[in-house]
């Protein structure tokens, strides 16, 4: 399994929190340099992981549903009022099943960006870095 190691907190700014503009193929992200001690490293580890791959499944299958139930009952009243073919009945159904589900999706990525800009502040903030030695300029002539 591919993994990408960062080493300075500076190169967490790469992970875009975007979910159209997230970068494919990293694989399992891991925090290294200087913090490999730290206490909290496993769980930023665990937690940037978690956000960055979020893929808005869980809102989809609940928008899906949703959207189901909501257009099998609106459809249902609507039956009762004015009979329609059932085919009609069935693309509204579906075609409000798929908005619900694309809407699920949708708002499933938004909300992991949010956090997912959180824990890589968090981790930034806490990241202490080593400064680096000054080197002397010598001026030939």
């Amino acid at each position: 399994m591919k993994e990408t190691v960062f080493t300075h907190p500076s190169q967490l700014n790469r992970l875009k929190p975007d979910p159209l503009r997230r970068t494919i193929g990293l694989g399992r992200l891991t925090l290294g340099g200087n913090l490999s001690g730290h206490p909290q490293k496993d769980a930023w580890e665990k937690e940037l992981n978690r956000r960055y791959y979020a893929c808005g499944c869980t809102e989809g299958a609940l928008g899906l549903i949703t959207g189901l139930l909501g257009g099998g009952i609106w459809q249902g009243i609507r039956y009762f009022k004015n009979p329609e073919s059932f085919g009609y009945i069935v693309l509204w159904i579906l075609g409000i099943a798929i908005a619900g589900a694309v809407l699920g999706k949708v708002y499933g990525l938004a909300r992991a960006a949010a956090p997912l800009k959180q824990i890589i502040r968090d981790i930034q903030k806490n990241w202490k870095v080593e400064p680096t030695a000054e080197r002397t300029i010598y001026h030939c002539g």
